[in-house]
C-alpha cells in the first residue's frame, strides 16, 4: 500500500490472470481502497490494520483469531495477523495457527513488517507448511528488531534457523 491503490489492484489482478499467487501487505490501510478478495493468496496485517479493516478490535491473541477468520472469510485463503510482542495468529485453510513472539532486547521495529513479510514470501515459496512458515517469519521479524536501522536489521538465514532450532 505504499504505491496508488491502482497499482495494487492492477497487480493483483494480472497475478490472478497469470496464475500467480500473491501475498498483499495491506499497510498503511489508507481508508481501505483494495477490495479484499480471492485475488490475494495470503493477506498481511497488523493489529492495527485488521482493526481499521475490520471495525473491530484485533488487539489481543482472542480478538486477532476472530479478526484473522473474518479476513480470510472476505476472499484471501489465509489472513495473518501480526501482534508485535504477542506473537502472530493466522486463519489458513480454516484452521487458526498461533505463534507466540521470541523475546528479544528490542532497539528498533522499523523494519519488523517487511521482514515478516518477506521471510512469510520466502518460506512459502520454499513450500513450507503453513505453520512453519509462520514460525520462521515470526522469529526473523523479532530478531530484526534487535539492531537499529532496516536492511541491517535483516536477519540471515542462519540466525533464524539457530532461533527455531532446526
Amino acid at each position: 500500500m505504499e504505491v496508488p491503490s491502482e497499482v495494487n489492484n492492477r497487480a493483483l489482478s494480472l497475478a490472478n490472470d497469470a496464475g500467480v499467487p500473491v501475498i498483499f501487505n495491506y499497510a498503511p490501510t489508507r481508508g481501505a481502497p483494495v477490495v479484499l478478495d480471492e485475488r490475494m493468496s495470503v493477506l498481511v496485517v497488523n493489529e492495527n490494520e485488521a482493526a481499521e479493516l475490520l471495525g473491530v478490535s484485533a488487539f489481543d491473541p482472542v480478538e486477532a483469531v476472530d479478526a484473522a477468520h473474518q479476513l480470510a472469510a472476505s476472499g484471501p485463503g489465509t489472513a495473518v495477523i501480526t501482534l508485535g510482542a504477542a506473537g502472530a495468529v493466522a486463519a489458513h485453510a480454516g484452521d487458526t495457527l498461533q505463534v507466540t513472539a521470541l523475546r528479544v532486547d528490542v532497539k528498533d521495529t522499523t523494519a519488523a513488517g517487511d521482514t515478516f513479510c518477506g521471510c512469510l514470501a520466502t518460506a512459502l515459496s520454499e513450500k513450507m507448511l503453513m505453520s512453519a512458515a509462520l514460525a520462521f517469519a515470526n522469529t526473523a521479524a523479532a530478531l530484526a528488531t534487535t539492531d537499529v536501522g532496516a536492511q541491517p536489521s535483516i536477519p540471515r538465514r542462519e540466525e533464524i534457523m539457530a532461533r527455531l532450532n532446526v
